[in-house]
């Protein structure tokens, strides 16, 4: 909770990281179901409006410790896509959503593990 409470309102409106973390709802909820996205996850989020990009090999092999996070299956998993806000405005003021899309052959098919939404933690 620290990190949330540490977000710089200059990054973007809370409103909008919630708007964001409701969209990767309804990401899973397409993916878990018989819809096609007709298009690769980072595509369709844009198309959503959402600011999301994800880390090149270089920068998650650099950066692996900071990159993994505990995912719902109590594992550990480096978490390359992120979600960004406040971009150019300085890391003390840019905020990041960063995730990993899980997609598995049991019922649930796709499991959207959110490891951490706070300031940004990378340098550029």
């Amino acid at each position: 909770m620290d990190k949330l409470e540490s977000l710089n309102p200059q990054a973007g409106p809370p409103r909008k990281i919630l708007g964001d973390l409701d969209t990767l709802n309804q990401l899973s909820q397409l993916l878990k179901g018989d819809s096609k996205l007709g298009q690769d996850v980072i595509s369709w989020l844009k198309a959503q409006n959402v600011n999301v990009s994800r880390e090149s090999s270089t920068r998650l092999n650099k950066y692996a410790a900071e990159l993994t996070f505990p995912t719902v299956r109590g594992t550990y998993e480096q978490m390359g896509h992120h979600i960004k806000y406040g971009g150019g405005l300085g890391k003390d003021i840019e905020a990041r959503i960063h995730f990993s899309v899980h997609l598995s052959d049991d019922e649930d098919g796709v499991t959207i593990d959110v490891g951490y939404v706070g300031p940004k933690i990378m340098p550029d």
